[in-house]
């Protein structure tokens, strides 16, 4: 499992205003944010400044809309981990 998934969950875990369909400990990298989360667009909004926190970065926040999968929120995650 990648640093980046144990932390994302962790994220999702501690945050109060981001909720999912399934246990925070059994999200995987494969599912989708909308359909397999259900995850909205507040929350996934919610769910970038969560993460832009944690890692120290400034991106605008309409780069969460570009986020389909949980993959695609790994991928940004890696590419920022310093």
């Amino acid at each position: 499992m990648s640093d980046s998934l144990i932390k994302l969950r962790e994220i999702i875990t501690n945050t109060d205003d981001i909720f999912t369909r399934i246990n925070a400990s059994e999200i995987e990298a494969a599912h989708k944010i909308q359909e397999d989360l259900g995850i909205d667009s507040l929350g996934l909004v919610n769910l970038f400044y969560e993460i832009s926190d944690e890692l120290g970065t400034d991106d605008d926040e309409e780069l969460a809309a570009s986020w389909k999968s949980v993959a695609d929120i790994l991928n940004y995650m890696d590419a920022n981990l310093s």
